[in-house]
């Protein structure tokens, strides 16, 4: 078997939000950063989307775990790429402070015109996210929605 060889990327984008169509929005971004990352050849990997789904994000205690463990696995990282169209949030700042800290490259990214309104930015992420066979909006609901309390 050939060894595949692609750049480990460590995806920093925004997920918490104060509503669940806000949270949805943001998790259908990631998912979004995630697909551009595999499309420029890279292995990303977006802890956000995994360690939420069993962990209280609500709970400091479980949000510093899920985030810990994150920053373990992302120490083999070769990078960190910060998806920044919808802003830096606290988590993507403490993110691309610890790769910064440890000597990562962190490379920001946008998925649509740096132009954009925030308005625009979100039909742009609903038209884009359409175009694949991603979850509905309601199984992200239904996965994450547990999270806005």
């Amino acid at each position: 078997m050939t060894e595949i060889q692609k750049p480990f990327t460590v995806i920093e984008s925004p997920f918490s939000a104060p509503t669940i169509e806000g949270l949805v929005h943001n998790v259908q971004y990631t998912m979004l950063a995630v697909r551009d990352s595999l499309n420029r050849g890279e292995a990303p990997y977006a802890s956000h989307l995994f360690y939420t789904q069993m962990l209280d994000d609500n709970s400091d205690v479980e949000r510093q775990l899920g985030m810990d463990a994150g920053l373990t696995i992302c120490r083999h990282a070769e990078q960190s790429a910060a998806y920044v169209d919808l802003g830096t949030s606290h988590g993507m700042k403490y993110g691309i402070g610890a790769a910064k800290k440890v000597g990562r490259a962190v490379v920001e990214r946008y998925l649509f015109p740096q132009s954009s309104t925030p308005d625009e930015i979100h039909l742009l992420v609903q038209q884009e996210y359409e175009k694949h066979d991603m979850p509905s909006p309601e199984i992200i609901a239904a996965i994450y929605g547990r999270i806005i309390k």
